[in-house]
């Protein structure tokens, strides 16, 4: 597991690079994270369990067993992978998402310093930053309405604005 030289796939590296650090290994050489591709493909945090996976694009409930998991996990990195590659997010994987798991382990593990009044100075930064963007959204519309609600977003932009509805997937 420690060896880098030796290509691995998983679901969720963070959370195995988490669990074998617990245990004194440092997990090295993981090549494929299926939950990272699926975050590039759809960008929806709650699609993205290998359960969820499996069932999307192997049309199949996982049992418990962790044989059949891993068959999920090498089915899903040989389709999801190539989809990565094919919609052009490859360099996104390769040199942003994979590198950036040790880094967050890593925070994740030793935690880190935090200024608070800084933070409170950002805070109040992007308050009035997002008060500001909330104006033009609201005077683009023509009237406001709740620019954290899905449904009245889609509402203003697909009937009041008449933006061409993307095609749909699953959820999304």
């Amino acid at each position: 597991l420690e060896d880098a030289a030796r290509p691995k796939l998983t679901h969720d590296a963070k959370a195995a690079m988490l669990q074998m650090a617990a245990r004194g290994v440092e997990l090295r050489g993981i090549t494929d994270d299926v939950m990272l591709y699926a975050f590039l493909l759809d960008a929806d945090p709650s699609g993205c369990g290998c359960d969820v996976l499996a069932e999307k694009y192997l049309d199949r409930k996982l049992g418990g067993t962790l044989e059949a998991r891993a068959d999920a996990v090498m089915e899903l990195a040989g389709m999801l992978g190539p989809t990565v590659t094919e919609r052009g997010f490859r360099k996104v994987y390769d040199d942003i998402d994979l590198p950036l798991t040790p880094v967050l382990t890593r925070m994740e593990q030793e935690g880190i310093r935090v200024d608070p009044a800084q933070l409170g100075e950002l805070s109040l930064r992007l308050d009035i930053e997002l008060a500001r963007l909330t104006g033009e959204i609201h005077e683009m519309a023509g009237v406001p309405f709740n620019i954290n609600s899905p449904q009245h977003v889609a509402k203003m932009l697909y009937e009041d604005l008449g933006v061409k509805v993307p095609a749909r997937f699953g959820k999304g």
